[in-house]
């Protein structure tokens, strides 16, 4: 037991570094600091930054998420659409256009689309 004595305050002092270290980098590492897609601290579902669109449908919408990386989330009749700040359905928005998107808790499915066309009001070419 003597022998146990003085190696229990160092070895408090080591995991106490170790547990600040391990602190250090989760807070400063990006992908934790960085609130994802879906992820939300009210248990709920969250809100992208903004991605650029890459392909729409009436069922789905896939975005480019940043960093070489693509998202397709479900689009349901109840996800809320809108372009420019107006109602807007899935036919009005455009490949290329840059979209606030609000994810369900499962992170699966469009709750809100906020796109934005930078050039002004889209406008799709008839057929």
């Amino acid at each position: 037991m003597r022998h146990i004595r003085p190696i229990l305050p160092m070895l408090a002092r080591h995991i106490a570094t170790l547990l600040l270290l391990v602190f250090l980098i989760c807070v400063a590492t990006p992908s934790f600091a960085k609130k994802k897609a879906g992820s939300s601290s009210d248990g709920g579902g969250g809100s992208s930054g903004g991605e650029v669109i890459l392909d729409i449908s009436f069922a789905s919408v896939t975005v480019d998420t940043g960093g070489g990386t693509q998202a397709t989330y479900k689009i349901v009749d109840s996800s809320k659409i809108t372009l420019n700040g107006n109602a807007a359905t899935t036919d009005d928005v455009l490949a290329g256009m840059v979209a606030n998107v609000t994810l369900s808790p499962d992170n699966t499915t469009v709750v809100t689309l906020d796109a934005t066309d930078p050039k002004g009001p889209a406008k799709k070419a008839k057929h």
